[in-house]
């Protein structure tokens, strides 16, 4: 059973194109130390913390409790973006407000 701060850390750490040695390595983490919480157990608040301020995202986005990153967090999404991704989102947003906008 995997635990869902694990699978939102692996999520993170995809998205910043980072393996979880690196992120241990950064943070000056033992190796293999944020593998323990594979299997269920949670973070100590400091640890929480820590992880969340690097990622730059909300203690809550880390554990589960919401889907919905602050306006930073996007911003940071956005800027690790390959080209190619940054287009097509901008793209998208482009079409969207073309067809939801209210004379």
């Amino acid at each position: 059973m995997s635990s869902n701060f694990y699978e939102h850390l692996l999520e993170q750490s995809k998205i910043r194109h980072l393996s979880i040695n690196e992120i241990e390595r950064v943070l000056g983490y033992p190796r293999n130390s944020l593998n323990n919480y594979k299997y269920g157990s949670e973070p100590s608040a400091t640890r929480l913390l820590d992880i969340s301020h690097f990622f730059n995202v909300a203690p809550e986005l880390l554990m589960g409790e919401t889907d919905y990153p602050k306006r930073e967090e996007v911003k940071e999404y956005f800027k690790n973006l390959p080209i190619v991704q940054k287009k097509e989102l901008i793209s998208f947003g482009q079409e969207w407000l073309l067809t939801n906008i209210q004379d």
